[in-house]
């Protein structure tokens, strides 16, 4: 759930929740209620919508309404639920496959689609909630064309038997009469209706999309920016996994140019990755730190938001030879080997690059490394 913004310390209102707005119920929150409201058999449901639309605020009200009581298991990636399915889940059960394509993506992927779909024929009272954005739901679902390869049949499959839920970018006329009274008591629900004469949805504000914005775009210097650009265009390109600093600091200095370059003051990269990670109204922030242990950063992920508008914006900016590189040494993640490799066009590559895309196709980081290391003086990759 993304952190909203923070609620003005001068409203005066102690019985509000600091960390959540006042939830304004919606039009598709009447089925998904309806659903898990005493489900009599497994349940499989997929709230589809674009990035802070209010998939997971909707799901968490509707599983705290219908389903007090249940336990909630939220596996972390595809090998924790593999693991989790694999040990057995109990009655009374509520599996939350938060941004799904985490778990269908990747060489796991019709494993994991086969095990929830053997969960849900196989045991009683259990209840599975996914979210994912349309474009995800689209190629899941899409079946190919004959003598295609087919690379997502049992997501598919297991898509077939969900209900899907669509949740809009923009409030109803009824849903907005309702934001407005609630307004009169959350100050947090006011900005988000005045913001909206600035093009942006209830849910996006509350969510920090404006002020994310404005940050990513008036970033001060091109230093910030490139460390932003840079989280933006390993998403997009397939890196789902948290971003090392190292990766980061790689891909941000690619996109400099040879000015930037020369003009870059001593620690660049580490104010420039304060200034993503810098916490604003709320707490949201471009790049947050995460990881599985105590005291140490693991990596960093980007905000869902910025990766839907930021692809948008970026997604006909060139990928140098020199990101391709830094991409294959740098990602250790099998399931993001594997998305770079089916996602690289070779032909919209500079030629140095080529050999590096081939060795991207085959999802294989032992190769890849090796056919990077026979890069030459030159900067090129060369066939050693």
């Amino acid at each position: 759930m993304h952190p909203a913004i923070a609620l003005d310390p001068a409203a005066g209102r102690p019985e509000l929740s600091r960390r959540l707005p006042t939830y304004v119920q919606r039009d598709h929150d009447r089925l998904l209620r309806r659903l898990l409201d005493n489900p009599e058999h497994p349940t499989l449901v997929m709230l589809v919508g674009t990035s802070s639309t209010g998939k997971t605020r909707s799901a968490y009200e509707a599983a705290l309404n219908c389903l007090p009581g249940w336990t909630i298991l939220h596996p972390l990636h595809a090998t924790d639920l593999l693991t989790t399915l694999e040990g057995g889940v109990e009655p009374r059960t509520v599996l939350w496959l938060n941004e799904s394509q985490i778990y269908f993506d990747g060489d796991q992927g019709e494993a994991v689609a086969t095990e929830t779909r053997r969960l849900l024929t196989m045991t009683s009272d259990v209840v599975v909630i996914g979210s994912m954005w349309p474009e995800y739901w689209f190629a899941y679902t899409r079946t190919p064309r004959p003598g295609v390869p087919d690379p997502h049949h049992q997501v598919r499959a297991l898509l077939d038997n969900a209900t899907k839920i669509s949740v809009p970018d923009a409030f109803t006329p009824t849903e907005l009469r309702n934001a407005h009274q609630v307004a009169e008591r959350d100050s947090r629900l006011a900005t988000a209706l005045t913001a909206m004469d600035n093009g942006y949805g209830v849910t996006q504000t509350l969510a920090g999309g404006p002020d994310l914005m404005s940050r990513w775009e008036d970033a001060p210097d091109p230093y910030k920016r490139a460390v932003v650009n840079a989280a933006i265009d390993a998403r997009r390109l397939g890196h789902l996994s948290p971003l090392s600093a190292e990766l980061l600091h790689k891909l941000s200095a690619a996109s400099l140019n040879g000015p930037q370059r020369a003009a870059a003051p001593p620690g660049w990269f580490e104010d420039s990755l304060g200034y993503a990670c810098e916490p604003l109204r709320g707490g949201i922030s471009l790049l947050t730190a995460t990881s599985r242990a105590e005291n140490r950063v693991e990596g960093y992920v980007l905000a869902d938001f910025i990766h839907q508008q930021g692809r948008a914006a970026r997604r006909c900016s060139p990928v140098s030879d020199e990101m391709w590189r830094a991409l294959a040494v740098h990602s250790g993640d099998a399931d993001d080997l594997e998305r770079l490799g089916v996602r690289v066009e070779p032909w919209t590559l500079p030629p140095g690059t080529r050999i590096v895309a081939g060795v991207l196709r085959q999802g294989q980081a032992v190769h890849m490394v090796a056919a990077v290391a026979t890069a030459g003086t030159d900067g090129q990759v060369t066939r050693g």
